[in-house]
């Protein structure tokens, strides 16, 4: 047994991370959409709706769930690890019931639980393992970045693909032409991308329907988790990134000093 697995690990989440961020920059500097001037008829005024030109790859949800994969076998890889330094080999039915459990609400369910998954690995280790639990979150509406990752875990496992999400953190047009006022600029949208989506509207004194300005559009696009539980729309090469920094600079140190004891 190498003691190092839960650092390859980790490192191999960080890897599949580094590619999908190259893919994600790819895809951003590839005008995933433009935006089109419309006049609408029942509003008496202009549109600016975007045209999808490019999907969001599936291949982003399937690299999702191979980082969120690699990161939970980081945490379990070692626990085993330290089960075999306090207990020596294991038997499979042993080695089967080692986990590193998270929980994120009742520190009862981590009591009642650390005996049955972390029951081979030392008091010193059960002790380490509860202090870094979800549930010691400084604030009860801050999701503790292991939490998400127990729930994300169990969705790509067990229920379906991680979906990758483009959003706009921001979208706005500037407009230019002949009685128009120099400056002009129309936004403020910020939210889901889809094909059509309505960025900016506006309306243009003294100017016949259907008439043409020169438009231009900014949007910043960012690429997140759907809305709603575990991660809330929040960025997901943020919130990847700061998972595998949590693990590798909070989860790691005080576990390697014992598995590295003499």
């Amino acid at each position: 047994m190498d003691t190092m697995d839960h650092q390859y690990k980790l490192e191999w989440a960080r890897k599949h991370l580094d590619t999908l961020k190259a893919s994600i920059q790819v895809f951003l500097n590839s005008e995933p959409y433009i935006a089109i001037q419309k006049y609408d008829d029942e509003e008496g005024g202009y549109q600016a709706r975007l045209d999808r030109q490019l999907e969001v790859p599936l291949d982003w949800s399937l690299m999702v769930g191979d980082i969120i994969h690699n990161a939970r076998s980081a945490l379990d890889n070692l626990a085993y690890a330290l089960a075999i330094k306090n207990s020596g080999p294991l038997s499979d039915d042993d080695a089967r019931d080692v986990q590193f459990v998270l929980y994120e609400k009742r520190p009862d369910d981590f009591f009642s639980r650390s005996l049955f998954r972390l029951g081979l690995l030392s008091d010193v280790a059960r002790t380490e393992i509860e202090k870094l639990q979800p549930y010691h979150r400084p604030d009860p509406a801050y999701r503790h970045p292991l939490a998400v990752l127990a729930d994300l875990s169990n969705i790509d496992k067990h229920r379906h693909l991680i979906l990758a999400v483009d959003t706009a953190q921001s979208a706005s047009v500037s407009l230019e032409g002949s009685g128009i006022e120099p400056g002009t600029r129309i936004g403020g949208y910020s939210g889901p991308l889809e094909d059509r989506t309505v960025i900016a509207r506006w309306k243009l004194a003294g100017f016949p329907p259907n008439a043409k300005v020169n438009m231009s559009a900014e949007i910043s696009i960012l690429i997140t988790f759907p809305q709603g539980r575990p991660a809330w729309g929040g960025s997901i090469v943020g919130f990847l990134d700061a998972l595998l920094d949590h693990i590798r600079d909070v989860v790691f140190p005080p576990l390697e000093a014992i598995l590295n004891e003499p």
